[in-house]
């Protein structure tokens, strides 16, 4: 369902000219196929939420400030070569929305990793998702990021608790 809600928002950051947002939501449809093909051949746990702690609390790693700045300064690069390409077209916000995208990927990337601070990355990243959808009366959207937000606020606080049991036992 997420590949397919994914697929429908593309066309319409296309159509509200959030030209980086319609490549991430692209992405999200691949990533959306490939996540339900790999979970095709893994048996899911009755009790499993979005939110679930990864299978072994061990697992939940954290960087160091120089993985995280070096990181970031990626994601800058990533950004300023995405709205360079889109501010050649007729696109709304392209450095916004490429900093947005950019960021997304690499909070996704810290995600599938088990990086405890990908919450905090989803959390800002959410929160300026809000203001761009509202500069582009997409009141809905930045209504979803919003409770995203708390989602990954909530989601910060179950593996903070979980990575310090860990870290204190170690």
């Amino acid at each position: 369902m997420g590949g397919f809600a994914s697929l429908i928002s593309i066309f319409l950051f296309i159509h509200v000219k959030l030209y980086s947002e319609a490549v991430l939501y692209f992405i999200y449809v691949i990533l959306s196929y490939y996540g339900w093909h790999s979970w095709q051949t893994v048996e899911e746990e009755s009790d499993s939420t979005v939110l679930d702690l990864p299978k072994k609390e061990s697992d939940i790693i954290e960087w160091n400030w120089k993985e995280h700045l070096l990181v970031i300064s990626i994601g800058i690069a990533v950004a300023l070569i995405i709205s360079f390409i889109f501010k050649m077209t007729d696109a709304s916000r392209p450095v916004f929305d490429a900093f947005t995208t950019s960021f997304s990927l690499i909070a996704t990337y810290m995600t599938v990793k088990k990086v405890l601070s990908n919450w905090v990355y989803w959390i800002l990243i959410d929160f300026a998702t809000v203001f761009l959808y509202l500069s582009r009366a997409l009141e809905v959207y930045a209504a979803q990021m919003f409770l995203f937000a708390i989602l990954a606020a909530w989601g910060f606080i179950t593996w903070l608790k979980a990575y310090k049991k860990t870290v204190l036992s170690e």
